[in-house]
């Protein structure tokens, strides 16, 4: 457990790799940006939604493109969208059915509402945050994006 704490500690949010004394293998943090694409399907995902059809079946759901490999699961680890566990098989990763958390539906509707930019990953689980706070404004493109098209349906 000390060897464990001693690495981690060698992993800062501004240092991303170390060497692991333990295993010596290269030991690697990565920072993931909440980038335009995850925002976009953030944005389908709290318009798809609504408490009374619950639950949304994104692989099949999703608009063609906008998947891309699962890539969209990353904004969990924001908090931002909760995944329904498998009902017949727990062992499963997850069932395909993913609902916006009420942080990603008030990041989404309220510009007002900010969270982190990046993510601190390690070993598939999340370290922390890291990078200035954004809006989900910012996290679409800045000011040339329109934000107003976009939530009237009109991308």
């Amino acid at each position: 457990m000390e060897a464990r704490t001693a690495l981690f500690s060698g992993l800062g949010v501004s240092k991303s790799a170390v060497h692991c004394p333990c295993c010596d293998q290269h030991v690697q943090q990565y920072r993931r940006r909440l980038y335009k694409g995850l925002a976009e399907m953030l944005v389908w995902m709290c318009r798809t939604y609504s408490p009374e059809t619950g639950w949304i079946d994104v692989p099949r759901q999703a608009p063609p493109g906008m998947v891309r490999g699962g890539d969209y699961a990353k904004l969990e680890w924001w908090g931002l969208i909760k995944h329904k566990v498998h009902d017949n098989d727990p062992a499963r990763k997850d069932s395909g059915l993913w609902i916006p958390s009420e942080l990603g539906l008030e990041f989404c509707f309220h510009t007002w509402r900010r969270i982190q930019s990046h993510v601190l990953i390690y070993n598939n689980e999340l370290r922390g945050f890291a990078g200035e706070p954004i809006n989900i404004i910012e996290a679409l493109g800045g000011d040339g994006f329109h934000y107003q098209r976009l939530m009237a349906g009109e991308w």
